[in-house]
């Protein structure tokens, strides 16, 4: 029989593992959570779902124990062969390890880990819930409930370029750990801005390290997968491969697309309206898009150039 993705749909062929089109483990995805819901043994009741990715969903809940204080629990998906007990013994511990990694963060820019805990054999982080609106707002987007187009149009370039320098700060702190922190999902739906302090905030964490211990096969060049998301992706992601510099990669495709409304998801490496922005700000782009690492600018020299422009 063949098994229907729970995460993106596509129907599969019997027997798979994973799905073609995302890469989601076919037999280790958590029943969709609904609103009332318990978890961890009653600490967190399910308000709502916030989203859904490659790499699990998202929901907001309450949390029982701090009067009903507002958070957000994301699953977290390790890809690994779910009849392999010790791949899964491993998959757990690298939880666990990365989980601490986050809870250690301290940046304005990026919301509190609380805590993590594992239920029906499925991982979840706890996280800070930022109230506000992500940078999808203004742009032509699709309505996730209708399919209908919504009309938009650029971000006035005042307001990219204040966001992206400080999203560079971000980025700057998360290049400077030990190890390094890296995002792999930056794009406007995960930059929130904070309706209480007006900061721009880089959301969904957890996903740095798992996805790269893919599944057997290739990514589709052309599909979200646990590679990130097509369009701002960076070239070496697809090869399995992420540093700091991959995330400036991400940052500029999304700079971009505030800026000019024109969705890099719709062209992957192809930035076909930067002629249209004034030559310099057009050329810190360029730089920031390289598809060469080595060539590629920093986030400390990207948010250099910002600033001086």
């Amino acid at each position: 029989m063949s098994v229907t993705c729970p995460n993106c749909g596509r129907v599969n062929r019997p027997g798979a593992r994973y799905c073609a089109s995302c890469q989601t483990p076919l037999t280790t995805v958590a029943a969709p959570l609904q609103p009332g819901q318990l978890l961890d043994g009653g600490t967190y009741r399910v308000v709502r779902p916030l989203g859904k990715g490659g790499m699990g969903a998202v929901w907001l809940v309450a949390q029982t124990k701090a009067f009903d204080r507002l958070a957000v629990v994301k699953e977290v998906i390790d890809y690994f062969d779910p009849a392999d007990a010790a791949a899964r013994q491993k998959a757990d511990q690298r939880f666990e390890a990365e989980a601490r990694t986050l809870g250690d963060l301290k940046h304005p820019g990026v919301p509190d880990l609380y805590a993590f805990f594992s239920e029906g054999g499925h991982n979840y982080l706890v996280m800070e819930y930022i109230e506000g609106p992500d940078l999808r707002k203004g742009l032509t987007r699709e309505d996730s409930a209708t399919g209908q187009l919504i009309a938009g149009g650029p971000t006035p370039a005042q307001q990219v370029l204040h966001y992206t320098t400080e999203i560079c700060k971000v980025l700057e702190y998360l290049a400077g750990r030990r190890p390094p922190v890296i995002h792999n999902d930056i794009k406007p739906g995960n930059i929130i801005i904070d309706e209480h302090s007006g900061r721009a905030v880089l959301v969904d964490f957890g996903t740095a390290k798992t996805r790269y211990l893919r599944a057997a096969g290739q990514p589709d060049r052309d599909k979200d997968s646990l590679y990130g998301t097509v369009g701002y992706a960076a070239p070496e992601l697809y090869r399995g491969q992420s540093e700091p510099r991959s995330d400036v990669y991400s940052l500029a495709a999304t700079a971009y697309h505030l800026l000019t409304d024109d969705d890099p998801r719709d062209h992957p490496f192809k930035y076909p309206q930067l002629p249209r922005l004034p030559q310099a700000l057009a050329s810190i782009l360029r730089a920031a898009l390289a598809e060469e690492i080595d060539e590629r600018l920093t986030a400390a020299q990207f948010r250099q150039r910002l600033e001086g422009y």
